[in-house]
């Protein structure tokens, strides 16, 4: 995984030197709305599993330029994983999730 990761930031660093965190995260919900509507057409396609990349490529990369390591990201996936892990869900919602309750 780090060697993928390092390929992600070696190739997005020299590519979009200029582009911020920012601006990846606004690229990022571009990707995010075509990574739906390939899971709308087939969520098994190729299609959908090169948008799931992208959306992964994005946020390895935000990851990066936040000055993450593979391993500090991973310890924040597991503390967020923590607190969902307490929360109370609501039931899905007419789009299709569900939301934590606020307590």
């Amino acid at each position: 995984m780090e060697q993928t990761v390092k390929r992600i930031n070696d190739w997005a660093e020299t590519v979009f030197i200029k582009q911020t965190v920012q601006g990846k995260a606004a690229h990022l919900c571009e990707e995010a709305a075509e990574l739906e509507a390939a899971l709308i057409s087939d969520p098994h396609s190729d299609a959908a599993k090169e948008e799931l990349a992208d959306c992964l490529i994005l946020l390895y990369n935000m990851a990066f330029r936040m000055g993450m390591s593979v391993s500090d990201v991973i310890e924040a996936i597991n503390r967020k994983m923590d607190k969902n892990e307490k929360r109370k869900w609501a039931e899905l919602n007419e789009k299709g999730y569900s939301s934590h309750i606020e307590t």
